[in-house]
């Protein structure tokens, strides 16, 4: 089965965003290049010890591999919707994608 074709391409045009990839660590000496991806946005609440909440927000992007010659990376800037984020992690998915974990710069 080619779940790269059948699903990862119908979901990157249904529900992908535009971003910018500023290959900071991937390619040091390419320019910022523009890519497709899924943005996701969850807020994680935490317990603490005090009995005090702290909510955490996790933004991740997935990505279709094959839409990059070099994936971005740890250490990569990408730009989403006027906010710059970090790659903080890669996870390729076994299926054809990655979700990059990403840190907003400040």
């Amino acid at each position: 089965m080619d779940f790269d074709n059948l699903v990862l391409s119908p979901c990157m045009a249904a529900f992908g965003v535009t971003v910018m990839v500023t290959p900071l660590k991937s390619q040091p000496t390419a320019p910022p290049y523009p890519a497709t991806g899924i943005y996701d946005r969850t807020v994680a609440t935490v317990m603490l010890a005090d009995g005090s909440e702290m909510a955490s927000t996790n933004v991740t992007l997935g990505i279709q591999l094959s839409n990059f010659t070099i994936p971005p990376r740890e250490g990569d800037k990408i730009v989403l919707s006027g906010k710059a984020y970090k790659v903080d992690a890669s996870t390729p998915d076994g299926q054809g994608g990655a979700e990059l974990r990403l840190k907003e710069i400040r």
